[in-house]
């Protein structure tokens, strides 16, 4: 009986490199082998799922960008038209206007992590 044991673990031992080596080439499985190919892959699929589970997902800060004062003074310029526009370019409300649109630059520029060039 101890023979016996010891035979059918070589076997097992050889089925299993042979299944291995099927899985890695492709090839075909005979019918009897199936079980132990499943076994493989499913050793071979934890073992994956175990390596991206202990990689720690890094996210990347976004890059600041920078503009210059020149092209902030025309995105203010522009918003503040838009602004003027929607209310009918009333006489009068120039600053309000203008201050809105700083703001709104404003946030959108803190949103966007964009800096002004110095």
């Amino acid at each position: 009986m101890v023979q016996k044991k010891a035979v059918s673990k070589k076997k097992a031992a050889t089925r299993k490199k042979a299944v291995t080596k099927a899985v890695a080439s492709n090839k075909k499985v005979a019918p009897a082998k199936k079980k132990v190919v499943k076994k493989v892959v499913k050793k071979v699929v934890q073992k994956a799922v175990k390596k991206a589970v202990k990689k720690k997902v890094v996210r990347k800060p976004k890059a600041s960008s920078t503009i210059t004062n020149e092209q902030h003074y025309l995105m203010v310029s522009e918003a503040a038209y838009h602004l003027a526009e929607k209310q009918g370019f009333n006489p009068g409300s120039d600053m309000d206007n203008w201050l809105k649109a700083e703001k709104q630059i404003a946030d959108i520029m803190k949103s966007g992590n964009i800096t002004l060039s110095k």
